[in-house]
C-alpha cells in the first residue's frame, strides 16, 4: 500500500487515531471536556453581593469591619477535575482574587459551608479542599456594556472534587476580591438562573453569617480534552493485520474505509478477542488499500 503519511498526519479528527496497513496515526482530540456549572450574570449584576477582603499593609491582617466572604454553591454527579472558572463582578480587585473550594459542614442539615469554622478568632479548626491565589496576571478580563467585568482563569492546578452524596449533599467556592483600599468593596454579580444560593461572612462589629436566596454568576469546567484510546497495528507471522486498542475503551468499535476522504465507514465484523487487557482483532492483508479507525457510539 502507498500512503503520503506526510499529508494524512495533518488531518484532525473527532475519532480515535486512525490506523492504516501497519502505520499508526495518533491524532488529537480537539475541543476541551465539560462544562460542570453555567450560571450567566443578570443584567448588569442584578442583586450583587460583596466579597472581598482588606489586605492590611500592617501586622494586623485582615481585619477591616468590611471584609465579607460570599460562597455559591453546586453540586457534583461523578468525581471531576475544575481546570476553567468564570466569574463576573465590579468593584475592588486590584490586588487579585482568592478562590477556595469548602464542602457543606457534616454538622447540620443546614445550608451551610464548613467555611463558618474558618472565620473565626485565633488559628482555623478547619482546612479548606482548595485555597489558592490568582494574581492579575493570571486571568483575563472583559468589561461588559452593562458595566459588569466578566474574568476568566484556566486553573495551573486543576482542583480535584469527589461526587456529591448524603455525606457532602453540596460543594461551596468562594471567590473573594482582594484590595489594600480601605472599605472598598468587590461585588459578585447575581445570577440568570435561579437555582443556587449564597451564603456569606461578614465582619461587622462581630462575626456575622447568613443564608442568601439568590445565586451568584459563575461557570465551572474541566477543559481538559477527552483523549481518544490509542490504536496499535502489527503484521502477523501469518501475514495478517494484528488492530488492538484498550478493552477499557468502552463504547468504542472498529471501522473501516477504503477511502480516507468518503464519509461511508462500516463496522468490522471480525471477531473481537479480549487478550491481557487489549481488544483485538485479525484481518486478513489479502484485500484492497484499506482505513481503519475506532468510533464511539
Amino acid at each position: 500500500m502507498l500512503i503520503d503519511v506526510k499529508w494524512l498526519s495533518t488531518i484532525w479528527t473527532r475519532y480515535a487515531p486512525l490506523c492504516v496497513a501497519g502505520i499508526l496515526l495518533s491524532l488529537p482530540l480537539a475541543g476541551p471536556g465539560a462544562v460542570l456549572v453555567s450560571r450567566s450574570p443578570a443584567l448588569g449584576g442584578g442583586v450583587s453581593r460583596w466579597s472581598q477582603l482588606w489586605q492590611d499593609p500592617g501586622p494586623g491582617g485582615n481585619d477591616l469591619d468590611s471584609d465579607a466572604i460570599c460562597w455559591a454553591d453546586f453540586n457534583l454527579q461523578s468525581p471531576t477535575t475544575i481546570t476553567h472558572l468564570e466569574w463576573w463582578g465590579t468593584g475592588a480587585c486590584e490586588l487579585g482574587f482568592q478562590i477556595e473550594f469548602w464542602p457543606q459542614d457534616p454538622g447540620t442539615i443546614a445550608y451551610q459551608p464548613l467555611a463558618v469554622f474558618d472565620r473565626g478568632p485565633g488559628p482555623s479548626p478547619v482546612t479548606p479542599t482548595a485555597r489558592f491565589v490568582a494574581a492579575p496576571e493570571d486571568y483575563a478580563t472583559n468589561n461588559l456594556p452593562d458595566g459588569l467585568t466578566h474574568f476568566s482563569l484556566d486553573l495551573a492546578t486543576p482542583v480535584a472534587l469527589e461526587a456529591n452524596d448524603t455525606a457532602n449533599p453540596r460543594w461551596f467556592i468562594g471567590i473573594i476580591g482582594l484590595t489594600h483600599q480601605a472599605y472598598a468593596t468587590w461585588n459578585w454579580s447575581q445570577s440568570s438562573v435561579g437555582n443556587s444560593r449564597t451564603y456569606q461572612w461578614y465582619r461587622g462589629d462581630a462575626n456575622r453569617f447568613r443564608s442568601l436566596g439568590d445565586g451568584r454568576a459563575l461557570l465551572l469546567a474541566d477543559a481538559t480534552p477527552d483523549l481518544p484510546p490509542r490504536m496499535n497495528i502489527a503484521v502477523t507471522s501469518t501475514n495478517s493485520l494484528l488492530i488492538s486498542w484498550p478493552a477499557s475503551a468502552i463504547g468504542f468499535v472498529l471501522q473501516e474505509n477504503t477511502s480516507f476522504v468518503t464519509t461511508n465507514w462500516s463496522d468490522v465484523t471480525n471477531k473481537v478477542s479480549d487478550v491481557s487487557g487489549e481488544s483485538c482483532v485479525t484481518i486478513s492483508l489479502s484485500r484492497t488499500n484499506c482505513y481503519y479507525r475506532l468510533f464511539q457510539r
